[in-house]
């Protein structure tokens, strides 16, 4: 009998290499930043603004980030990644508990890491909402 896996994330398409450069850039910024969690009392434009500088300067010829020593390509994968947990953090909230009304600081403890990865896709893909563009 095999495990049934459909509609479940197949995590293992995600490259580990550029993986394990993104944690050093995480790693990097709890250093600099202070704390694990700090990146949630931004707003996600905070680190879309970041992720498009660092693929400049990586467009420019500029791969590595002269002050942390990293991939400009793994610090804007990085920004993307926070923003999109800050999206993903907001979106099950609303969801979950609609008479939230605490701040972003607070998201930590209302969405766990450790969600139900059976939960499926948070987002649904509309064409019609998106113009059929596709990601």
């Amino acid at each position: 009998m095999s495990k049934d896996i459909v509609g479940k994330p197949r995590l293992s398409l995600i490259p580990m290499l550029a993986l394990n450069e993104v944690a050093f850039v995480r790693e990097y910024g709890e250093r600099k930043y202070g704390g694990a969690q700090n990146y949630l009392n931004e707003e996600p434009i905070v680190f879309i603004d970041a992720a498009l500088r660092h693929l400049y300067k990586h467009a420019q010829s500029e791969h590595f980030d002269p002050e942390s020593g990293e991939l400009h390509l793994a610090h804007a994968a990085c920004s993307v990644l926070l923003g999109l947990d800050i999206l993903v953090r907001k979106h099950m909230v609303e969801e979950t508990y609609p008479e939230y009304t605490g701040s972003l600081e607070s998201l930590y403890d209302a969405v766990p890491d450790s969600y139900d990865l059976d939960m499926g896709k948070l987002y649904a893909h509309d064409d019609e909402t998106d113009g059929g563009a596709g990601s």
